[in-house]
């Protein structure tokens, strides 16, 4: 996963997954984000082949983001969720 950030629109937020072991054949994915505290997640998912996103949530200064992706690989879930990253 990686998260990008932006000062315009009061802080933006920007997060991406990239494929590894099945990178450019089509497989589930899938990221999200959103402010901690929050419970309007942006996500996207689905049958991708190098990456899912991006995402976006604006007006984070001030906040922390909470952001999660992950991928089947092979009949296998991989995935990861981090919580008040990225506070500012």
């Amino acid at each position: 996963m990686r998260l990008y950030y932006s000062s315009a629109n009061g802080g933006t937020n920007c997060a991406v997954l990239l494929a590894k072991k099945y990178y450019g054949t089509t497989h589930y994915m899938e990221v999200g984000i959103n402010i901690s505290g929050s419970s309007n997640t942006k996500l996207d998912s689905g049958a991708y082949s190098r990456y899912a996103g991006p995402v976006t949530v604006t007006r984070t200064n001030g906040h922390c983001i909470d952001l999660g992706g992950g991928e089947d690989i092979g009949g296998l879930w991989a995935g990861r969720s981090v919580k008040r990253v990225h506070c500012g």
